[in-house]
């Protein structure tokens, strides 16, 4: 409104009120009444325009309508309304009163002197600085009065905030205004400079820890210390064209604070170890706060309507609330003694936000003053014991790491100190491996030596195999009975055989001059089967007590076998024509053994001395026997049982 339409109006509505008489009551200024804030609602009058239509001319022609404040509730949430009172001052003195009210959006003040309007006044929070009187603040007007002066006042209210609104005006002198207003204020900035105080200490040791919940904490503490700050009036300043901006950003502010809390206790129980499905029950109520930010906003644009937004953020504390206290109930017993402290504050914290929904759901903006005091204190002391439980955790894990990096180092010298016996039992082992290739180096040269011994030897042997196969048939020639040449060739096929698999299995062995006897003996009797055909059928048993032999001890075992076999397979005689024999090689005392062959056939009748001299096989037998330095005998004890005694050739084992 400008000065031309402002002195038009104090000039018609002074003529007018000049011929009224006031019928409110009145107010006595003494220096001692005001010195503490007065409630002057007992004092006023009210009239409730619906229509927002009616003028100050209007309203003082007739004031039938009034009707006093203390009685009155207001009918609407949109609505203007008219108040009139008086003032009479007794003080012998030039003195200022601040007339003073909270949380109405649009106030003009008319004062009347002598009948007369004296000044216009215009005020109010969304009001923006260049339209409010230079003096005046958004939420308070300040009123000249000189000794004896009467004002009349007439306030005009509109009030946009959705909220049916509670009037309550208070009046005091401007010294003792302006003292407790900045007692109030500097209260409010200790406590956000203590808040702000704990945001830089939480974004410092974020940096430096790179510990998550310091961050998240700070982030808690951005969203409580701006939103008590807000509450309170202070971002006034900051937005002095557009002051209703910076109620729409108390909701932001308490929202941004609810997202740093939850991610604060999902990081800080590590919710995603501890209880997975909760860790995402957090981040699903992190979005609700930001889908809340953004309807809030949302409302707040295109209806203004303060209240609607209130409930709804306060409705969806009822779901807040329970998951914040169960977060860390559902984990307590995987919480160190830091994570329960900070349990503690969660559960205090949650209990002042319950507090918090009854006090704004019941006293709507009446209650704003005493919750950005509980805001602020509580969200003070919540940081306090979040500050100190971050720190005793962080204490801990800094505990831990000493002694993580202690046993490392441990681990490290440990280590250093194996590699180091590493290295030595390596080089001693490389020494050892020198000496013990010097010694193979010997070995082999030694058994090079003896290669070409044995390589002679072999020769000499194959002399002496070629002679045994001579004197074999010699001795066939000159037998009487042995006059058959296919017999001969062919029991000489059979003892070529078994020198021929000793020397097999010298050659596939491991061992140059060792023979696994029960092995050859096997090979022998399986070669006799197949060889010798005949409706027969041969079960032999070998047991030789894993008895190995030298070459020259194996081969006269091996042809002896094969001898009484033979004979066995040919002319033992059985009811069932199966014939069952048991080879038994066990050692005696001295380097002696003895070799039993026993078979079910029938008993030898025949004189056996003379059944060796006559039998080639037989005599073969007798005189391969002495040859090992034994002999050979027979007996007859329900089997028939052929008994070779032995010495093996300890001698010729290693060739010198």
């Amino acid at each position: 409104m400008n000065k031309f339409i402002q002195t038009a109006i104090l000039f018609a509505t002074g003529v007018l009120i000049a011929h009224i008489q006031a019928d409110a009551d009145v107010l006595v200024n003494t220096g001692k009444l005001f010195e503490n804030p007065v409630n002057i609602n007992n004092h006023i009058w009210v009239f409730e325009d619906s229509t927002g239509t009616i003028c100050l001319n209007e309203i003082v022609k007739d004031k039938s309508s009034f009707q006093p404040l203390s009685e009155y509730k207001p009918q609407n949430q949109v609505s203007t309304y008219w108040f009139n009172f008086s003032i009479k001052s007794l003080e012998k003195k030039h003195s200022h009163l601040v007339f003073f009210y909270r949380n109405l959006t649009y106030v003009e003040l008319y004062e009347f002197r002598n009948n007369e309007l004296f000044k216009l006044h215009t005020s109010g929070l969304f009001r923006p600085k260049s339209k409010i009187t230079p003096g005046d603040e958004p939420g308070n007007i300040r009123i000249a009065i000189e000794e004896g002066d009467s004002i009349d006042v007439w306030v005009k209210v509109n009030h946009v905030k959705g909220y049916i609104p509670i009037f309550n005006f208070y009046i005091q002198n401007e010294i003792s205004y302006l003292k407790d207003n900045k007692q109030s204020d500097n209260i409010d900035f200790l406590i956000f400079g203590g808040l702000i105080f704990f945001l830089l200490y939480s974004i410092i040791n974020s940096l430096v820890s790179r510990y998550k919940p310091f961050g998240w904490l700070a982030l808690f503490i951005f969203g409580s210390a701006f939103y008590g700050f807000s509450m309170a009036g202070h971002m006034i300043p900051f937005f002095m064209e557009y002051p209703e901006l910076t109620w729409r950003l108390n909701p932001f502010f308490a929202n941004i604070s609810g997202i740093g809390g939850f991610l604060l206790m999902n990081s800080y129980f590590d919710l995603r170890k501890n209880n997975k499905r909760l860790s995402v029950v957090l981040f699903f109520m992190i979005g609700i706060l930001i889908l809340q930010i953004i309807v809030s906003q949302f409302i707040l644009q295109f209806t203004s309507n303060y209240q609607l937004m209130t409930r709804i953020n306060l409705l969806t504390l009822f779901i807040f609330i329970p998951v914040a206290v169960y977060s860390p109930v559902s984990v307590w017993k995987k919480l160190s003694q830091p994570q329960k402290m900070l349990s503690w504050v969660v559960f205090i914290y949650s209990s002042a936000l319950f507090l918090s929904f009854f006090i704004l759901w019941f006293f709507k903006e009446e209650a704003n003053p005493n919750m950005v005091w509980l805001a602020n204190l509580v969200a003070l002391l919540v940081i306090i014991f979040f500050t100190i439980s971050l720190g005793e955790q962080l204490r801990g894990v800094e505990v831990e790491r000493n002694q993580a990096l202690s046993q490392l180092s441990k681990i490290k010298e440990d280590q250093n100190k194996i590699l180091e016996e590493l290295v030595e039992k390596r080089t001693n082992e490389l020494m050892e491996l020198n000496e013990e290739l010097e010694v193979q180096k010997e070995a082999l040269s030694r058994r090079n030596e003896r290669i070409e011994l044995l390589l002679k030897e072999l020769h000499h042997r194959v002399k002496n195999n070629l002679q045994l196969f001579s004197s074999f048939y010699e001795l066939s020639a000159h037998s009487p009975k042995e006059k058959n040449l296919e017999k001969i060739i062919e029991e000489g096929q059979s003892r070529i055989r078994v020198m021929a698999l000793v020397h097999d299995m010298l050659y596939h062995g491991n061992l140059i001059n060792s023979i696994d006897i029960e092995r050859y003996l096997s090979q022998i009797s399986i070669y006799i089967q197949s060889f010798l055909k005949t409706e027969k059928a041969l079960y032999v048993s070998i047991n030789c007590n894993n008895l190995f032999f030298d070459l020259d001890t194996a081969l006269p075992l091996g042809l002896m076998v094969n001898e009484l076999l033979t004979n066995t397979l040919k002319y033992c005689i059985t009811e069932n024509k199966v014939i069952d024999v048991t080879i038994l090689v066990e050692p005696r005392k001295d380097h002696g053994y003895q070799l039993i062959l026993t078979d079910n056939g029938e008993k030898i009748e025949k004189d056996f001395s003379q059944a060796v001299s006559q039998n080639f096989g037989m005599k073969m037998i007798s005189l391969l026997s002495k040859q090992l330095n034994g002999s050979f005998r027979y007996v007859y004890e329900k089997r028939n049982t052929f008994i070779i005694e032995f010495n093996d050739y300890e001698s010729l084992k290693q060739i010198p």
